[in-house]
């Protein structure tokens, strides 16, 4: 009688299913099992992969600051607070002031935005257009509320009207 090589013996370990690991499991694979969790769809096991990066040094950090640009705001912020332990760290530092913003200690995101103004006359006919760009970051304020905010250079904003209206 021919024996399958196809199917596991008695001993053999089977990987099978493409469920993800339970959030606390152990995952083996070092930084490849890493990289591996931060592709999963579920937003939990990105979070712990995202804490996990702090363990592989310079590759770690490398895939915690790409981990900025997930699009869950759970895996954002563990990489903030991630980096907020590292802000000595030459790559932290480069990020400060480009993509990242210390604020009363914290980090937060910053995303540049571009925006038109115009000026109008007294008829609301446009006499004059500028391009100009601002800084965003949005907070997250939990229970799915974000609060998304603009960063307005002190002295150059006038709200309402003159006193002469």
């Amino acid at each position: 009688m021919t024996e399958n090589q196809n199917r596991p013996r008695e001993y053999d370990a089977v990987l099978g299913g493409n469920n993800p690991p339970p959030v606390n499991a152990a995952v083996l694979g070092g930084i490849e099992g890493v990289k591996r969790r931060l592709t999963f769809p579920d937003e939990l096991v990105r979070v712990g992969a995202v804490k996990d990066t702090i363990k592989y040094g310079e590759a770690g950090l490398d895939l915690a600051i790409a981990s900025l640009k997930d699009k869950s705001p759970q895996v954002r912020h563990a990489v903030l607070n991630l980096l907020q332990e590292k802000l000595t760290h030459p790559k932290v530092k480069t990020l400060l002031g480009k993509e990242l913003k210390l604020v009363n200690n914290t980090l937060i995101k910053i995303y540049q935005e571009k925006f038109e103004t115009v000026t109008v006359n007294a008829r609301g006919e446009i006499i004059k257009r500028e391009l100009a760009q601002a800084e965003i970051f949005v907070e997250d304020l939990g229970g799915g509320v974000k609060l998304e905010m603009v960063s307005i250079p002190g002295g150059s904003f006038l709200m309402g009207s003159p006193e002469n209206e």
